[in-house]
This record gives C-alpha cells, structure tokens and sequence, in this order.
C-alpha cells in the first residue's frame, strides 16, 4: 500500500524523464470529471511533477518510471500533500514463493481484469462454458455445492481476448427472482488452464453471494436510486447492488445470447511430467503479450519483512489494458484505444456506459 522496501527517489515531469511512462498509456479519466467538486485526481500534462518509483519492462528488459501514487495505491494516506493523477487500486499486486510465481499471479489479474472489463465496455457476447464438460472434480464440486446452498443457478463465459491467454467471467442468477437477493452476481479469472480459471471464479464467487442475501430495504432502495443515477455508485460494493437489481438485468442480457462450447482442453505446459518451468512460462507470456503490443512492467514491492519469510511482493502494469477501478467517477478508459475498437466493432459509438458489475 505505501513503500517500505522501495523508496521513491526521482522527482521531476514526464517531459524531463526519458525513462518515465506515459500516463496516457495507462487510462485517463473522462475528462470532465477533473472539474467535479472534490475529484480526487488532477489533470495531468507532461509538465506536472511528481514523484517516480523505478520499475523494470520485462518486454524489453530496460528500466522504467512509475508514478509512485500508481505503483502503491495508498500513498495518499502516507503523503497527502503529493499530487494523485490517476485513481488506482490493488490491479496487479501479488505475493508469492519466487520472483517469476510472483509476477504471474499478478499478470494473471492484470489479465482477468482486462478481459472482463473489455467484455462489458464493448458488450461483447462471449461464449458460455458448458460446465458439465469439466475434466477434475474441483469444477463440478463446487457447483454443487454454490447452487444447492445458495439457490442460484451458476454460469460461465469465455472473454478470452486477443493474445489466447484464458479469461473467464463467472456468475449466479437467481432464476427464483427471491426478494432482498440480488438477481445476479459475478467474478472473474485468469489462468493458463480454463478449468482452473472457472474453479478460481466459483472460489471468489462464493463468499460474495452470502454478502448479497437478505439486503436490507434501504440497500435495495440505494440500488434501485444507482440504477438511474450511475453516479451514486461510489464503492466496490455498490457495483454488485447496482447490477444485483431486476431493474439493470436488461443490460447483462447480452451475456446470454452465445453459443455454448465445451471447457478449453488443458494448458500441456501445466500437466507435463515435473515441475512446471515458472521463468519459461513468463518468459513466453510476456513474449505473447509483446506480439499483440503490449508491454509488461513490473514494480518490486518487497519489503524486508516479506524477505525474511522467503517471499516476494511486486505490482505487475500493462499499458494499454484496461484497469479494474470502482465508483462511476473513476472509470479510465480515455485513450485506451483496443476498448474502442472493439466497441466499434460491435456496432457502438461509444464504450458502454454504465457502472460495472464486477466484483
């Protein structure tokens, strides 16, 4: 959240730093928002200081600047007094046992995220999974469990995008239309094995169905109020009580009207004989994702503390995949061109404009 292993120790403008990113490659916000009483972010230009944390492009092997505010997301509450530019969360944060585990669990939600977000903002229709095609017992156990404890009745969808890498999008509707339930829920995956991404989406979906059951009447009212009034979505949370409501069902009916196919046959790199090559994985992802023209940073978050347990922190950035942000305010899509061209494709002006229903 704040840097404690890795100290900011270059100030000065994009304009002065050969090495700096171009926050324009990142998202910006739509532009009216910098004028709205009590935006948080301020309008950047190639002249605006701040302070830069050093990062590493693994796409071309060569040192690079982040905004120390992007590269931890909760330096406003160290340091007040510096300029935030840009609204970001947690996108990209991960810890694990080796440098190269690490940086894949963090693209892999770099990824998911993407995936989703490029599904909703261009309304795409993906494909639905035929889950009953699951190969392991993990997929099928966990069904069973959700939908006979729950009473939803659960989904998935393929929103892989251009590079190959699985992407899923998973959620419960309530076919029962209960009162104080939402009518649908959902959460997103990545992994290199479609199975395992469906079964990490049911994971997280889980508990995030027992957050939604019995809502108190002044939830639902707030809900129903978002539903006209996109800017009254505010928090993570509001995002699932918006789109839980029968009022906004008409616009997840797009996800319903693909094909069905059966579960994506198993990464070979994954079920091989041995461990699996984590740093020749990386290798050939960043390698994949640099084919479709896009960059992989990395920023090392480890602390002291994370080192003495043998782990490894890091936030994983790709410019030019769209960022998971929440309230309506802090969307950033303005200068993400693939966002346009694939609504483009499907026949819109525009990027879709209502909130998200993630998580």
């Amino acid at each position: 959240m704040s840097p404690s292993g890795h100290r900011s120790v270059v100030t000065g403008a994009y304009k002065d730093l050969p090495e700096a990113l171009d926050l324009r490659r990142l998202g910006l916000h739509d532009e009216h928002r910098y004028d709205e009483e009590g935006f948080p972010c301020q309008r950047w230009t190639e002249e605006s200081e701040l302070d830069w944390v050093w990062g590493r492009s693994l796409t071309r092997d060569a040192p690079v600047l982040v905004p120390e505010t992007y590269a931890y997301y909760r330096t406003r509450l160290v340091r007040p007094d510096r300029p935030r530019f840009l609204y970001e969360v947690s996108n990209g944060c991960a810890v694990g046992g080796s440098m190269p585990e690490t940086i894949l669990h963090g693209l892999m939600e770099v990824i998911e995220r993407d995936a989703f977000l490029m599904t909703w903002y261009s309304r795409r229709t993906p494909a639905e999974i035929d889950l009953s095609t699951a190969k392991g017992p993990t997929v099928p156990l966990l069904l069973e469990r959700i939908e006979r404890l729950t009473g939803y009745t659960a989904h998935a969808w393929d929103t892989t995008t251009e590079h190959g890498i699985p992407s899923v999008w998973v959620g419960v509707v309530d076919e029962q239309e209960r009162d104080g339930y939402a009518r649908f829920l959902c959460a997103a995956a990545s992994h290199f094995d479609m199975e395992d991404a469906v079964a990490a989406g049911l994971l997280e979906l889980a508990p995030i169905i027992a957050q939604h059951q019995d809502e108190p009447a002044d939830v639902q009212d707030l809900a129903r109020r978002m539903v006209d009034d996109p800017d009254l979505c505010t928090s993570m949370l509001h995002h699932s009580q918006l789109n839980g409501r029968p009022e906004a069902q008409d616009r997840l009916a797009f996800l319903f009207d693909g094909p069905k196919r059966e579960m994506a046959p198993p990464d070979p790199r994954l079920h091989a004989d041995g461990p699996t090559d984590l740093e020749a994985l990386l290798n050939d992802t960043v390698e994949r994702l640099r084919q479709h023209g896009l960059e992989v940073l990395v920023v090392d978050q480890t602390t002291p503390e994370h080192r003495a347990g043998g782990l490894f922190c890091v936030k994983v950035i790709v410019p030019g995949m769209l960022p998971m942000t929440f309230g309506n305010r802090f969307r950033r899509v303005r200068g993400l061109d693939r966002v346009f061209a694939a609504a483009a494709e499907q026949g819109f002006d525009d990027v879709n404009p209502d909130p998200h229903p993630f998580p």
